[in-house]
């Protein structure tokens, strides 16, 4: 906003997530879906466990 201020939304978007999952594959990644907020946060969680040398 040009006041600097933020504004949110929420929206209904398509992800190709066969086109998501094979970019993962191919890149060394993994794809986690995070449809909320909790959902985000066990993603981020399994994310970083999976990325930490043991």
């Amino acid at each position: 906003m040009p006041d600097g201020s933020v504004q949110m939304q929420m929206v209904d978007v398509q992800i190709d997530e066969p086109l998501m999952k094979k970019i993962a594959t191919e890149t060394g990644g993994r794809y986690f879906r995070a449809t909320n907020n909790s959902s985000c946060k066990t993603s981020t969680t399994k994310s970083i466990n999976w990325s930490v040398p043991r």
